[in-house]
């Protein structure tokens, strides 16, 4: 009878009080615990998520690369000052051809303003060509970072239904299996039932408790995973509705994935720009070998610039044109070239390798998700079939015509199916979302038709924390 106290809440061990105190403190006494659907635990992330945070960062950065890039293009203008002290002495013939020495002390102040501005440099225009195209780069990478963590917080959220769908099944197969322990108990005192019958629905009970202390371990760690993507502590989340029923593609799936894969999706646009920028950089490495003009200007005011100009200031203005024609540079430009075609050949085979990853991915997800409805219909069929087996050989057990054995072995069919039909619709929502972010759809467009399928609420804590008593 230990075994019946136990199962209808009576005090749990000393091992299992550590996991519900700690759920208890994170999901009741922490002042961030509240509501959450799909979409405010994305918004929640992408305020506090670090790896987001950081790209965020990046992006900027890169951004810089633009206006340092044009900054080339732009007149160069430099104001310098020098004042040198000049100390000596100066032998010169007087006019009686006699030797004069003379002790010179004096200061030489010189103040320049420089000007210079490029009139053909095909370098710094092909850089800055290029720091446009890794800017174009750093954003599609950024968006990239975006889908990734939908995908997280979504795997997450995800996740936390499903383990609490799981508690909740094994919850209730506990209950099943407990009334049937009581039933073969009863059985036995009547004298129509034996200890086998006693010791194995006994089992079976135990084996739920142990699934059960498992599956709410797996409820804690996902809403930990979602606090630490969010900043925040679920209570309630918004689960599918039991009548949910997923659907498989349409014919033509497969192509119409693929081509917007092909096209929007970013991690295909962020390699697609790596290859732009290695093909331009192959043509700022070519720019070596070809001369530059510069316009070149100055203003200068120097004073007693040498002993011949002693106490004299003299202000002087140029403006000119400066050509530069590299002759040799030691095959320093050739191995540039040759070293920026190989970035370059690389760039292209990086992008195709990403190409047919997608695609391949693609296709796995279809078939992932497809399978997943299927399986989804099929299961649900056998939940019907099982939960009238159950009633049947419940009634034959009351009847006679049925063993303690029997109707275990129909409750723990009907739970499994019940399992499995819940993982397979969390599965196909699983999938279809992965396939959404890889095809480059936006990330709110991703969470609300995932969130459209999320419209009961649920709560995480209570069921997390049922044979819990302080």
């Amino acid at each position: 009878m230990a075994v019946v106290r136990r199962v209808h809440g009576g005090p749990p061990s000393p091992r299992s009080k550590w996991p519900v105190a700690v759920l208890l403190c994170l999901l009741g006494a922490s002042p961030l615990a509240k509501a959450m659907t799909l979409t405010e635990a994305l918004e929640a992330a992408r305020a506090h998520d670090p790896q987001y945070q950081a790209a965020q960062f990046e992006l900027e950065a890169a951004r810089q690369g633009l206006p340092i890039a044009r900054s080339v293009l732009f007149p160069q203008v430099s104001l310098s000052y020098g004042n040198s002290g000049v100390s000596g002495t100066r032998e010169f013939p007087n006019g009686l051809s006699q030797q004069v020495n003379v002790r010179v002390d004096y200061e030489s102040p010189q103040t320049a303003l420089n000007l210079r501005m490029p009139l053909f440099n095909y370098e710094a225009w092909s850089r800055i060509d290029q720091a446009a195209v890794q800017v174009r780069g750093a954003e599609a990478s950024f968006r990239a970072r975006g889908l990734e963590l939908t995908e997280r917080v979504a795997t997450a959220y995800l996740q936390a239904l499903e383990a609490h769908a799981q508690l909740s099944l094994a919850e209730a197969e506990m209950k099943a299996l407990n009334e049937q322990f009581l039933r073969a108990e009863q059985r036995l005192r009547r004298g129509e039932g034996t200890r086998t019958e006693e010791a194995q629905a006994l089992a079976s009970v135990e084996v739920a408790r142990a699934r059960a202390s498992d599956t709410r371990e797996r409820v804690m760690l996902a809403a930990a995973r979602l606090r630490r993507l969010t900043g925040q502590v679920p209570v309630f989340l918004r689960d599918i509705v039991p009548a949910y029923r997923p659907q498989v593609s349409a014919e033509g799936g497969l192509r119409e994935w693929t081509d917007a894969a092909m096209s929007q999706s970013p991690v295909i646009e962020a390699r697609a720009m790596a290859m732009e920028a290695a093909r331009l950089s192959v043509r700022r490495a070519q720019a070596g070998h070809l001369p530059r003009l510069d316009l070149v200007g100055s203003v200068t005011r120097s004073r007693n610039e040498s002993l011949s100009n002693l106490d004299q200031t003299s202000n002087l203005r140029s403006l000119g044109i400066q050509l530069t024609v590299p002759l040799f540079s030691g095959f320093g430009v050739v191995a540039q070239t040759r070293l920026a075609e190989a970035d370059r050949a690389r760039a292209e085979q990086e992008l195709r390798n990403e190409r047919e990853n997608v695609q391949l991915e693609i296709h796995r997800l279809l078939q992932l998700a497809d399978a997943a409805a299927l399986r989804s219909d099929a299961l649900r069929k056998a939940v019907t079939a099982s939960e009238t087996a159950v009633t049947g050989v419940t009634r034959a057990q009351a009847a006679g015509l049925a063993t303690q054995a029997e109707v275990l072995d129909a409750n723990s069919k009907l739970f499994a199916s019940r399992r499995d039909l819940a993982q397979a619709q969390y599965d196909h929502l699983g999938a279809r979302m992965r396939m959404m972010l890889l095809a480059g759809e936006p990330m709110q467009r991703v969470v609300d038709q995932i969130g459209a399928f999320l419209i009961e609420r649920v709560e995480l804590a209570p069921l997390a924390v049922t044979n819990f008593k302080p």
